[in-house]
Parts: C-alpha cells; structure tokens; sequence
C-alpha cells in the first residue's frame, strides 16, 4: 500500500502529512513533476539497504529519518 493510500484510507489531511506524501512518491516512483527532496530520500533509502542489515533493522533506523523529515515538512508547511 503507498504512503498516499494511507492517507486516503483513513482521511488524513495534515498539510504536512501530505508534503510527506509528495517526497515518499518522488522517492518510490517517477512522477511528472517530483518534489525535490525525493531524490535524497530515495538516496537514503538505498543506503539503509546497502548496509546489508535485515528488514526489521532497517526499518527501526528509517524511523528517525522519517520522523526529521515529517518535522521538517511541519516547518515548511508553517513558512507558507
């Protein structure tokens, strides 16, 4: 299920949420015009994987990652 499924299946509307939304689809697939911090967390991503650690430990470390960079969206969503 992609990150955008989520947000539809339980009616989440968070603007910063849905900023979230537009990097994780940058990251995962090639839209037509992809939010630019997509290609970092698509970096990031292909990181975590190239440590050759199993899916559960990947995932505790992603977690912190996604937590900044929903802070992050937060602020910019504030700045607007």
């Amino acid at each position: 299920m992609s990150f955008n499924s989520i947000l539809k299946k339980y009616n989440l509307n968070d603007p910063a949420l849905v900023l979230l939304g537009e990097i994780v689809r940058a990251a995962d697939s090639h839209p037509a015009k992809p939010h630019p911090a997509g290609e970092g967390l698509r970096w990031v991503a292909f990181g975590f994987s190239a440590l050759g650690l199993s899916d559960d430990e990947i995932l505790e470390r992603e977690f912190i990652v996604y937590d900044a960079l929903y802070a992050e969206c937060q602020r910019q969503v504030k700045q607007r």
